[in-house]
This record gives structure tokens, C-alpha cells and sequence, in this order.
């Protein structure tokens, strides 16, 4: 992605990837990772428990 110009799109976005916390998870070996292992163990339960009251 070309930066030269630097970050396009909608404001808010452009406000998370400027972040503090968008700066973080860019330069963290590991923090990006375990942010969607997470996010699917999330999506998982989620969907479990759905599916557990769909089934009762």
C-alpha cells in the first residue's frame, strides 16, 4: 500500500490506522495474532450459543 500521500479514506478510519493502538498492533510481533485468535474464539462462542439455543 503507497503512503506517500499518507492514509486515505473515510476519517474514522483513517483515525484508527493513526492511533496509538493502530501504530501498536502494526509494530507487535504477537499482539496482531492474539487479537484474532481471540476474535474467532469470540465468533465461536457466539455462534455456539446460538446454535445451543436453537437446539434446546
Amino acid at each position: 500500500m503507497d503512503h506517500s500521500q499518507g492514509p486515505l479514506g473515510p476519517g474514522w478510519l483513517v483515525a484508527l490506522e493513526t492511533s496509538g493502538l493502530g501504530e501498536t498492533l502494526r509494530q507487535s510481533l504477537w499482539l496482531y495474532p492474539l487479537v484474532e485468535v481471540l476474535h474467532i474464539l469470540g465468533l465461536a462462542l457466539l455462534v455456539g450459543s446460538i446454535v445451543a439455543s436453537i437446539c434446546d
